[in-house]
């Protein structure tokens, strides 16, 4: 595949696709063809008209996140043909059958009384112990992280699951680390397709995460504390440790607990406490008790 030829198509037949009624032709000009004129494009999208011209015809083999993300944006891209343009653009990194190591799930599924997840650098959930996901995502299948299809994503919850939001008193400080922990993870994977795919996601549902993406990045911290307030059993303070395994790079075991002889170790108690989350036949969460 000719990935700059092909591009260059893809961004010709998007922009011709626009309605009549966004078009607006400007006297002199050689772009006489349907749709937005290149130079509308590269004006909403903030770009050089000669850097958007390179890219439509093909002369620029790569382009950063960011520029397809503003392009995506203007051409009104769908969530698939914005991974499409995002392979194009760039040359995807393999993406491996990532797992937790058998190390790392035997570590978790003993930290009794200690809700774990493991997490790559997407944020895609690949195990928590039944505590944690207790705490993190009661209302989903407990097995999803099994299922590469089907697994639950943090950063996309944050910001796009009310049950997720809620969960957080202190939901904005939780979206601004959790933004920048992608910014920082793009950059370290700039040809990784399902993370730029993520991100296009986030950045078109939620003008929130848009604003929050254009901020200078800010490494997150190892450890600290994170408020709760669940469903089930209420308000806890937990402290938060984040911990990279030496044998699975780029993945990361985030691992909670309360302090002794406090409300939130209490609650933490009565969370472990509760047997397995029931599911109805059609595979949603069964009604909660509500909080004490």
């Amino acid at each position: 595949m000719d990935r700059p030829a092909d591009l260059g198509e893809f961004l010709r037949t998007r922009r011709a696709r626009m309605p009549p009624e966004e078009t607006s032709p400007t006297a002199g000009s050689s772009d006489l063809g349907p749709g937005l004129r290149r130079e509308e494009v590269a004006r909403r999208a903030g770009l050089g008209l000669t850097h958007y011209i390179c890219l439509e015809e093909g002369r620029h083999r790569e382009a950063p996140l960011a520029v397809l993300d503003a392009i995506a944006r203007v051409l009104r891209l769908d969530d698939g043909e914005r991974a499409h343009l995002y392979r194009l653009a760039q040359s995807a990194e393999p993406v491996p059958d990532e797992c937790a190591g058998p190390g790392v799930r035997q570590l978790m599924g003993g930290l009794k009384g200690m809700p774990a997840v493991a997490l790559n650098h997407r944020h895609d959930v690949l195990f928590w112990n039944p505590l944690g996901h207790a705490l993190l995502a009661c209302h989903l299948d407990r097995d999803s992280p099994l299922s590469a299809r089907h697994r639950p994503n943090l950063s996309r919850m944050l910001f796009l699951d009310r049950r997720t939001r809620e969960l957080y008193p202190q939901w904005a400080v939780e979206a601004r680390g959790v933004a920048a922990g992608l910014r920082l993870a793009s950059d370290e994977h700039p040809r990784d397709d399902r993370l730029a795919a993520l991100i296009g996601e986030l950045t078109e549902s939620d003008p929130g995460f848009a604003a929050l993406w254009s901020q200078p990045p800010v490494r997150a911290r190892a450890f600290g504390t994170r408020l709760f307030r669940h469903p089930v059993v209420g308000c806890m303070e937990l402290a938060y440790e984040n911990v990279e395994p030496p044998d699975d790079p780029g993945q990361q075991v985030l691992v909670f607990s309360a302090e002794p002889d406090t409300p939130s170790e209490k609650a933490l108690s009565r969370l472990a406490a509760l047997p397995v989350w029931p599911q109805d036949p059609l595979g949603r969460q069964a009604s909660l008790p509500p909080a004490p």
